[in-house]
């Protein structure tokens, strides 16, 4: 009896042997088309975090000693998801970091125009309050009140009247 297995291992040998085998260059890639391509990489994985870097994420520089000696900027993309610090590893490339920190401001910021809008409601609240409040004060003196945005007159209750 023919064993199987031994036949579907020939013929996927086969037919391995028949697929195209990358193209290869003949120069090297120059360094701005390995940026590039760093750069999409990491953009990405970004893509990939994106709601989670929205609301926590930040490039960070960090530093290493080896044998005494500083050695850095490592850069890096931080956030938290789900409770846990995640990174994606940039490498030393400042200006890599700085396209990577125009695209972090772009999923930023429409979590920072709604703190920007959150803190101006509350200013304006806070203005309101203190406008009613010294408009509540000179109306008292020409004997009005003022309930809500309305205005009554103040009625006078004598104690000889009960």
């Amino acid at each position: 009896m023919k064993n199987t297995s031994d036949a579907k291992f020939k013929s996927l040998r086969k037919t391995a042997t028949k697929r195209p085998l990358p193209p290869t260059r003949l120069e090297p890639a120059s360094s701005e088309e390995r940026a590039d391509a760093r750069f999409k990489t990491i953009r990405r994985r970004m893509l990939a975090a994106a709601p989670a870097l929205a609301e926590s994420g930040a490039i960070r520089a960090t530093w290493r000693t080896y044998r005494g000696r500083r050695l850095g900027p490592y850069f890096r993309v931080v956030y938290c998801y789900r409770g846990r610090q995640k990174w994606i590893y940039v490498g030393r490339s400042a200006e890599l970091a700085g396209r990577l920190r125009q695209l972090l401001a772009l999923f930023q910021a429409p979590a920072a125009e709604r703190r920007q809008l959150r803190r101006l409601c509350v200013a304006a609240r806070r203005a309101l309050r203190t406008q009613k409040a010294a408009w509540q004060a000179e109306l008292a003196r020409h004997g009005l009140l003022a309930k809500g945005f309305e205005l009554r007159a103040r009625v006078a209750r004598s104690l000889t009247a009960r």
